[in-house]
């Protein structure tokens, strides 16, 4: 018997990813600063990130401090964050450890993604859109009688023959990846492993558009929508050309909206 990370689901968390061509400039990063007013009711916790800088000269050390990002969170009851926006470098980021329906996760993403991108200039295109998805499955029985079966399509092209077999070991894992066209990246990493003397099933899927050509960001606003709910849709195909039956109806990819 498998029990589910979540409820209805066994999604852990899903993070997406703008990337651009080159690192916040000084301008951009002040102007993220409205955030934390822009977004405070629902990322209440608003951090500057920064780096330390030491300067040695004539035998004294001057240490400096400069802003490099910002990190913008909201946590659950038990302290965990169920949000958080990280911008940092060249990459704007947010992780959602809370997992409904994606219709819900995406809407929310997508309403600080656009946000966030009005601090971003023009000509810092994007280079590189990411969706990643990580499930988790817990065997609920005694480890000794786990098997690959209980989770996984024994017809799966995804698993090796060696780890459908089950005849090696019951501790295992997978890494693949793949170009599905010019700019789709796949890469999957599967694994089994002891956690607290049961054994979890970790299916980590990263799925990123590369364009070819960089976007300018205020042409990219209206895409965004078909962008990710394309890298959703292909990651939906993976995971119901892995998990068996049983599984599929657990999380609800077999009858019920995702």
């Amino acid at each position: 018997m498998n029990s589910l990370i979540c409820k209805k689901n066994a999604i852990e968390s899903n993070t997406f990813v703008l990337v651009f061509e080159r690192p916040f400039n000084k301008q951009e990063l002040q102007s993220l600063l409205r955030l934390e007013n822009a977004l405070k009711n629902d990322l209440p916790s608003f951090n500057e990130i920064n780096s330390i800088n030491v300067r040695l000269e004539g035998g004294q050390v001057t240490p400096s401090q400069e802003m490099i990002g910002v990190l913008l969170q909201c946590f659950k009851a038990d302290g965990k964050p169920s949000i958080e926006l990280k911008i940092e470098g060249n990459i704007i980021e947010i992780m959602c450890f809370s997992y409904d329906r994606w219709i819900n996760v995406w809407g929310k993403a997508k309403q600080f993604l656009l946000e966030a991108i009005k601090s971003i200039d023009n000509d810092n295109k994007l280079i590189i859109c990411v969706l990643k998805v990580v499930d988790k499955f817990l065997y609920d029985g005694d480890s000794k009688d786990y098997k690959v079966s209980d989770i996984f399509n024994q017809n799966t092209q995804l698993l090796t023959r060696n780890i459908l077999s089950g005849e090696k070991t019951r501790l295992w894992h997978v890494f693949q990846g793949w170009f599905e066209e010019p700019e789709i990246l796949n890469n999957l990493n599967i694994s089994t492993l002891d956690s607290n003397g049961k054994t979890l099933t970790t299916i980590e899927h990263d799925i990123r558009r590369q364009f070819q050509d960089p976007q300018i960001i205020s042409d990219i606003k209206e895409k965004l929508d078909d962008i990710f709910s394309s890298l959703h849709e292909k990651n939906k195909t993976v995971i119901k050309s892995l998990l068996n039956e049983e599984q599929l109806k657990g999380i609800g990819l077999c009858n019920l909206p995702c």
